[in-house]
């Protein structure tokens, strides 16, 4: 799938001046430098609207690695918008399924950052229950095991009090499978509605699968697992991560402009409103630096 990106019209994008595009050098991307090393930004950069560029422009990401525009187009589209107020700079409206650079949620899983919250006991249990997987488990266990999603999972990961079926770090993702007998009871429903409660405190997405779809629905549990792997930290960016615009709450951290300065979030709300967007189609994915926001392709 080509990369893209959507951008709401009057957005100002970080671009290479028209008399230096030619001359741009290829940067891959597994050679970039570390982003939290200081920034050094071409002398011929600056920031044009969107509205300005076409085909064969050059745009930027993340220090400064180039994309080229190789399709462009303006239109309208009534669907709902997601509206982010920051303590820093205006309002901003921006498409819900964009991904944009924010303060990573996870900054660890216990107070002391180690394993101190964990039971003792945890640790041989989880070993147990590796060893005693169910069926579902073991059927979505190998489609996740060795990075077959582009991230590790672990199985049976203690988490605080608490024992995860199955656990993404690099996506703050935990992943339950629930067995249709147990998980049904108004007790354990009302269990596990504490459970998430908790992860969701400390910044960790939950999805839970009734044994009974992986059984009949793993290809749509598959692919549903993917779009929410999309919210990934940055490997050589640990404090920041993907996260899409409609999953942002109040009190997240927003990355802007080219130094990437940080602005929190006040508040987000939903409108219904019909802006003209501009669709970008690159030579490559990566990142797209704004004035306001980070997206990524």
């Amino acid at each position: 799938m080509t990369p893209e990106v959507k951008l709401l019209k009057g957005t100002q994008v970080l671009c290479l001046q028209e008399s230096e595009s030619e001359s741009i050098p290829e940067i891959s991307l597994s050679h970039a430098p570390i982003y939290n090393e200081p920034r050094v930004l071409r002398e011929s950069t600056n920031y044009r609207l969107v509205e300005e560029l076409q085909r064969g422009d050059i745009i930027l990401g993340i220090d400064n690695i180039p994309k080229k525009i190789i399709n462009c187009k303006e239109y309208m589209c009534d669907i709902p918008c997601i509206i982010i107020k920051l303590d820093l700079l205006d309002d901003i409206l921006v498409h819900p399924n964009s991904l944009i650079l924010v303060k990573r949620r996870v900054q660890t899983l216990s107070k002391s950052g180690g394993w101190s919250s964990v039971p003792l006991s945890h640790f041989q249990r989880a070993k147990e229950l590796r060893k005693m997987m169910t069926p579902p488990e073991l059927k979505l266990w190998q489609l996740l095991r060795n990075k077959s999603l582009g991230v590790k999972f672990r199985p049976q990961h203690p988490i605080g009090p608490y024992i995860a079926d199955f656990y993404a770090r690099q996506a703050g993702l935990v992943i339950e499978v629930d067995g249709e007998n147990i998980h049904n009871s108004p007790e354990q429903i009302k269990n596990d509605q504490i459970r998430d409660a908790w992860m969701d405190a400390l910044g960790l997405k939950v999805l839970r699968y009734s044994a009974k779809d992986i059984v009949t629905n793993i290809d749509g549990i598959i692919t549903d697992i993917r779009v929410h792997l999309k919210e990934y930290v940055l490997p050589n960016f640990q404090e920041a991560q993907w996260l899409f615009a409609q999953n942002i709450k109040a009190n997240d951290t927003i990355y802007t402009g080219s130094k990437h300065e940080p602005c929190q979030v006040i508040t987000t709300d939903i409108i219904h409103f019909k802006p003209d967007w501009y669709q970008f189609l690159l030579d490559d994915e990566g990142s797209v630096v704004t004035k306001t926001m980070i997206f990524h392709t």
